[in-house]
């Protein structure tokens, strides 16, 4: 067995397996201490260990295709960016046109299916692919198991299994590649699962199908609010030339472009402010009657900053730039844990926070109304709120602030001479231009806000499950518990069914 080792020495460290070696994999880095006794704790668990292909009905990678173009037509194909750890993330998806799938193929992906990222930093992360979702294809990164309804094991419990500490430590032994790290197809058909009982499976696994619930919902709400942007900036009116300008990305820009009109030396002595793209940008929404500046919606909260660092008790947090994230989700789990040596600055409930530091990157984030404890923010973050007389709207006011019509304006305002670390100062905000239409602005905002929180939710669900798989390999996990909640959550999926596309 492998897990029969002994030490000899720890500098450098060297060790000696007293049987085990396997012909299949001669490398030392195989056989490292800290694999073997990961493996020895799966095995005293005393729960039943299953490899993903003996109990799949497919297990197999992907096929790329020869020449990958990809356009607004054909199946999507599935890469390894698009599997995040229990999230399957579409935002990058994308379409080859003339690829067809049969349903019935190695190459089709169903609801339901697990998704393992084979090769790339990303090794080892997995995923289900979502319900309601159309078939689609992988590439030949990613590598799938499908398990049906009479399979010993839940799909979503399986995904949650190898995100966890023992799952990923199997993907890390079985890594092989200097350069790429990569898992080949035979190793992963050997990746073993923890065969608990159908109950308890199923009851973890329902945490993540859960999530994965809320994250669509808060994906059928960004897809509102683009209606609602779009009625906002009257995309419809605006050149195809110049819609694009709205993907521009300025890293991609020399300062010194003749892409310049109407250079005023005396308001910047950089040309990056009149670029054509943000002054495209900008001559668009001033011609829509509707839209805002910034100063009519929104001020920036400066008289009133306590800088302050948050003590290292429960209830305290302390938010960098890197807890907030683009769709508008505050990891408030990290941002308690994370203790900084730089003070931040005291935010409070209502507050919108930008961040300043590389604005094209989008972390916009809302300090919940309901939210309690003391907060600080990094220095790198504006603090910003609604003028007064203002209805307030953070929710859909940050929205806008990600949106592109905004992002390419607040990148071009950034002053750095690194095209990695630039930033704005406060007192550009007040050049931004708002899009913004008088029309579904509450139910905008009701279901923007809606979405940040299921977002939230949803971390806390998969972060659960994550604890739950650790607890049952203890043996110390509470199974009454864990299935009160499941039946709670299965209620909540019959009442929350997936949302239609529109």
């Amino acid at each position: 067995m492998e897990n029969v080792f002994r030490i000899l020495c720890s500098q450098p460290q060297a060790w000696l397996l007293d049987q085990g070696l396997s012909a299949d994999r001669l490398d030392a880095s195989f056989y490292e201490p800290r694999f073997l006794r990961d493996a020895k704790e799966l095995e005293d668990s005393r729960i039943p260990l299953v490899q993903i292909g003996a109990e799949a009905t497919k297990a197999n990678c992907g096929a790329t295709p020869k020449l990958v173009q990809y356009g607004d037509t054909g199946a999507v194909l599935i890469r390894g960016a698009n599997v995040r750890p229990n999230f399957y993330d579409d935002s990058t998806a994308q379409r080859v046109p003339g690829l067809e799938i049969d349903p019935a193929s190695n190459r089709a992906i169903h609801s339901g299916d697990v998704l393992y990222t084979m090769s790339g930093v990303n090794v080892g992360n997995t995923a289900v692919y979502p319900e309601g979702e159309p078939y689609a294809s992988f590439s030949n990164t990613v590598a799938r198991a499908r398990f049906d309804s009479e399979s010993d094991v839940d799909p979503y419990f399986a995904a949650v299994f190898l995100n966890s500490r023992l799952g990923m430590s199997q993907t890390t032994r079985l890594i092989s590649g200097g350069v790429l790290p990569h898992v080949m197809p035979n190793s992963f058909k050997k990746l073993r699962l923890i065969n608990a009982s159908r109950e308890i499976q199923r009851s973890i696994g329902i945490k993540y199908r859960k999530a994965e619930r809320l994250q669509q919902y808060a994906k059928a709400a960004a897809r509102r609010f683009e209606e609602w942007l779009r009625a906002a900036t009257d995309s419809g009116s605006i050149d195809s030339a110049s819609l694009e300008l709205l993907q521009h990305d300025p890293a991609n820009t020399n300062p010194n472009s003749t892409w310049v009109t109407d250079f005023d030396p005396a308001d910047r002595v950089d040309p990056w402010p009149h670029h054509v793209a943000p002054t495209t940008i900008v001559r668009h929404l001033l011609r829509q009657s509707s839209s805002r500046t910034f100063g009519d919606v929104l001020q920036v909260v400066s008289d009133e900053r306590q800088r302050l660092t948050p003590p290292a008790i429960k209830g305290c947090y302390y938010l960098s730039v890197l807890d907030i994230n683009s769709n508008g989700f505050v990891d408030w789990a990290v941002a308690e844990e994370n203790r900084y040596s730089s003070p931040g600055v005291e935010v409070h409930c209502g507050d919108i926070l930008y961040a300043m530091l590389n604005p094209k990157e989008r972390r916009v984030g809302v300090i919940p109304e309901n939210h309690k404890g003391t907060t600080a923010a990094s220095t790198e973050v504006a603090i910003l709120r609604p003028v007064e007389d203002e209805r307030p709207t953070p929710y859909l006011l940050a929205q806008v602030l990600r949106s592109n019509w905004v992002r390419v304006q607040a990148t071009f305002l950034t002053r750095s001479s690194s095209l990695s670390r630039r930033r704005m100062h406060e007192s550009d905000l007040v050049r931004l231009v708002i899009p913004w239409v008088d029309e579904q602005v509450d139910e905008t905002e009701h279901l923007l806000k809606i979405a940040v929180d299921g977002l939230s939710e949803s971390d806390a669900l998969t972060r659960s499950a994550a604890g739950d798989i650790e607890s049952l390999i203890a043996g110390t996990i509470n199974v009454e518990l864990l299935t009160d909640e499941a039946k709670q959550i299965a209620r909540w999926l019959e009442r929350n069914p997936v949302p239609k596309p529109e």
